[in-house]
């Protein structure tokens, strides 16, 4: 957090997992995170059109910095456009079943999401 750059709002938050949540397995739904201890979203945002490149740093340098210490996963409402295997890492052993759900209940994609082609 101390690196954050000028002009950039930075800050990392974390949702304390367990409990009730923790309660189904995790390929029972396609909120596949449920045996993680708490997520972390690291999250920037500024005013200016010249700090979106010193945002976009931050934010891959502090995701570097913490991967040793996450599961490789990522929650599906904190979308981010680059990652690779996006599907693996937002539904994990879920996503085969999600697709076939998909495929039969909306063949003609009528609820597309541009990020599922």
């Amino acid at each position: 957090m101390e690196n954050a750059p000028a002009g950039v709002a930075a800050s990392v938050a974390t949702v304390a997992m367990g409990g009730t949540v923790n309660r189904r397995p995790a390929h029972e739904t396609a909120f596949v995170h449920r045996h993680h201890r708490f997520l972390a979203q690291y999250e920037a945002s500024w005013d200016r059109p010249d700090d979106a490149a010193a945002a976009e740093e931050w934010l891959a340098a502090i995701h570097s910095a913490m991967r040793p210490y996450a599961s490789g996963a990522a929650y599906q409402n904190d979308f981010d456009p680059r990652l690779p295997d996006w599907r693996r890492v937002y539904y994990g052993s879920a996503a085969d079943r999600l697709a076939e759900i998909e495929r039969r209940y909306d063949p003609d994609r009528i609820f597309d999401f541009p990020r599922t082609r």
